[in-house]
């Protein structure tokens, strides 16, 4: 018999193995069943997922309304999960989960019991829940799982088998050396940490000052941009901005040297995307930490939500816990966000992306538009195709996409010379190394990598080509179509995972090579009903007003 104790479940997914014999799988039922009780009973449904010779692999799933009840699934080991065939016998469940609160038991991979030093770091989080599921029988178990602050499991993600150990893992130097860039990255926070403690003693929190700071570029930008615009018809509001030298690289005077005292002395601390160095320090408790996020909606997993995964977060991370408010496009994203950045979900509000404000004016959109089609002539007068995938690898080493292994530049120019058709070729502006297309085919492939802002280019785009970038739910404002090009979806899912299933996601159809690719381009007239309900799924405010409501929020809180 299945036996979890005090697990708080939103959703989950759970392989179990029963063996093969007289019962067909679809004869089996699932259900979880109070102990010593016959009158509170939960059914849950079950989905075949293969057999063998000896066993029978079954998924169930279930959905707990945690977010109005906050129900303990498995409080003290009172629920306990049943399989019955249609005679009503119970049949042994092989695989399952170990008592997690029992003295010197062993414990399975992906599990790890909460030790006593955590507690009161996880205190003031009283509920962050995710998923638990199996890619597949080769797996463990994998959960992605910040506990209830009363639980005693503390649950996390296995990727490949791998166990979690619970000794300190000796730091090796020769291990170190392989990637030195962090080395000096761990250097300078110490040096940032040192000096912010040092700053908080020799003085104040400036109420009326707000610091704009990012590590995803080198100056302000984006939502920033839009939110600092509003704020400066605010003459009492005092900025302060501290960027790198160079994307993702700490290592210059002002970052080095006067980030710690801006961080020290400003009531408001407004970042876009990441920022590490926001993470070393501890706040007083009148300063707020507002992040705006460059991306609008949600569904490919990251923060917390992929703990346990490849290149996640680390356990013990302080990381986007600190942020005090974060701002999305719709409730619909609410519980995504509160979960990848470990806050409580009142702390996500729901006043829009500021930098999509663009999109609901026409007159910045026409603007835009005249100046892309200054800036790459060649684009006027033909069908506009933009391909703007997302990175692959790790953040913290280094990120790529393999251009020239997926994207054939031969055929997209026989393409383009066929049918009058330019593309705009944009890069995540993680990924350094830039592609090179070499002639003639560079007349209809263009790079724009080193373009900063992918939202002008959007604009002039008849067709988006994309894999699992953010830039869909902008795009999708404009109700004009979307391909959605992932030739690597079932290795992507392994390792980064979506919020919602990527196939009932897309607003567009899924091709996996080059020929499909193609094909779906010719395809004369598509289907644009999905991505209108796409776009009103995903924004909540279709204005241009979401920075000035934003702007509104930072002004009332260097006011409290």
């Amino acid at each position: 018999m299945l036996i979890l104790k005090n697990i708080l479940f939103k959703q989950a997914n759970l392989l179990l193995v029963i063996e093969a014999g007289k019962e067909a799988c679809e004869e089996i039922s699932f259900r979880f069943v109070k102990n010593g009780s016959t009158e509170e009973i939960r059914e849950v449904s079950a989905n075949f997922i293969e057999q063998d010779e000896r066993n029978i692999y079954l998924r169930i799933n279930f959905i707990i309304g945690l977010n109005e009840q906050k129900i303990e699934l498995f409080s003290e080991g009172l629920w306990s999960l049943e399989a019955r065939n249609l005679s009503g016998e119970k049949i042994e469940i092989i695989q399952d989960c170990s008592d997690l609160q029992a003295e010197n038991t062993e414990i399975p991979q992906g599990i790890i019991a909460l030790r006593k030093e955590q507690e009161r770091e996880l205190a003031d989080f009283n509920f962050l829940a995710s998923k638990l599921y199996y890619h597949n029988r080769s797996d463990f178990l994998d959960v992605r799982m910040l506990a209830n602050k009363n639980s005693l499991a503390l649950l996390i993600g296995n990727e490949k088998s791998k166990g979690y150990s619970f000794k300190k893992r000796e730091k090796k130097w020769h291990e170190a050396l392989k990637h030195p860039r962090k080395i000096f990255v761990r250097i300078a926070m110490k040096l940032i940490f040192m000096q912010f403690l040092v700053w908080q003693k020799l003085c104040k929190v400036k109420r009326q000052k707000v610091l704009f700071t990012s590590d995803s570029r080198t100056k302000i930008g984006g939502n920033e941009q839009f939110v600092y615009e509003q704020l400066q018809r605010h003459h009492e509001v005092k900025s302060a901005f501290v960027y790198p030298r160079k994307i993702k690289s700490p290592f210059s005077f002002r970052y080095l040297f006067v980030l710690p005292f801006e961080l020290a002395t400003s009531k408001v601390i407004v970042v876009d995307d990441y920022q590490q160095a926001i993470f070393e320090v501890p706040y007083r408790k009148e300063q707020e930490i507002v992040q705006l996020w460059h991306a609008t909606g949600a569904f490919k997993t990251f923060g917390f939500s992929r703990l346990g995964k490849a290149h996640g977060p680390s356990l013990h991370s302080k990381g986007n816990r600190v942020y005090t408010h974060a701002f999305v496009s719709s409730d619909f994203v609410k519980p995504f966000y509160a979960e990848a950045f470990g806050i409580l979900e009142n702390k996500v509000i729901s006043l829009g992306v500021a930098r999509d404000d663009d999109f609901f004016d026409e007159l910045r959109l026409q603007a835009q538009k005249e100046k892309v089609q200054k800036e790459i002539p060649a684009i006027n007068g033909k069908r506009v195709v933009l391909i703007a995938p997302t990175f692959r690898g790790d953040l913290t080493t280094e990120v790529y996409y393999p251009t020239e292994s997926v994207l054939n530049f031969e055929q997209l120019y026989e393409y383009g010379e066929a049918n009058n058709t330019i593309f705009l070729l944009k890069l995540h502006p993680y990924i350094a190394e830039k592609p090179i297309i070499p002639a003639p085919f560079n007349e209809r492939v263009i790079d724009c990598s080193n373009y900063r802002e992918v939202n002008d280019l959007l604009v002039v785009a008849d067709l988006l080509v994309t894999d699992y970038s953010s830039v869909v739910f902008n795009y999708a404002t404009f109700e004009r179509p979307m391909i959605f090009y992932a030739y690597d979806l079932e290795e992507y899912v392994s390792e980064r995972d979506f919020y919602v299933n990527f196939e009932d996601f897309t607003p567009g159809e899924i091709v996996r090579n080059m020929d499909e690719l193609l094909r779906a381009l010719s395809v004369s007239e598509m289907n644009l009903v999905k991505v209108r309900e796409f776009k009103n799924k995903y924004y909540e405010h279709q204005d241009n007003e979401a920075s000035k409501r934003i702007a509104e929020f930072v002004l009332e809180l260097t006011r409290a």
